[in-house]
């Protein structure tokens, strides 16, 4: 099986999968500037739930129907990194949860689903254990936070998650 990565860089590339590229060399994955987006790329090898939960996100966000699309898919792909690593989780204090499809189980606190919701909060089990839906509530949030085009994605991302 061809090794798959996953290339994020702060602009698009014409003609090419906003969310992955399989078959790559690594000579194309050379870190181009200090900035931790724009201008970057770096080298991560995925898992098929990983690559799986990538492209949804990524298709999710790209067609949101945003001003800026591609700050939308970075934001929302932070957010899935530094959450679950791009996993879907179901929780074992979280019974319904364990009904929907997932990639691993936590116990941490009530939290669910690729971006971690709490199950006290977002009530809709179903809808955060399914990442374009799940993705879709992260977008609904972080379009109400004011000048969100141009903020460093990370700290878009944190904003967002620390909004719901």
């Amino acid at each position: 099986t061809p090794e798959k990565f996953v290339k994020i860089t702060g602009k698009p590339i014409p003609g090419h999968d906003s969310a992955t590229e399989a078959n790559t060399t690594p000579e194309k994955f050379v870190k181009t500037t200090d900035s931790p987006t724009t201008g970057t790329t770096m080298r991560v090898q995925l898992t098929e739930a990983q690559e799986r939960n990538t492209r949804t996100i990524t298709q999710t966000a790209l067609n949101y129907n945003t001003n800026a699309p591609y700050q939308a898919c970075l934001a929302a792909m932070t957010a899935a990194i530094t959450e679950t690593e791009i996993y879907i989780y179901a929780n074992s204090r979280v019974p319904a949860s364990m009904n929907y499809h997932y990639d691993g189980v936590t116990t941490e606190q009530d939290y669910v689903g690729i971006f971690q919701y709490p199950a006290s909060r977002f009530r809709n089990i179903g809808a955060d254990m399914d990442p374009a839906y799940a993705t879709q509530i992260f977008l609904y949030q972080m379009v109400r936070i004011s000048g969100w085009q141009n903020m460093d994605p990370g700290t878009l991302a944190q904003q967002v998650q620390h909004r719901g």
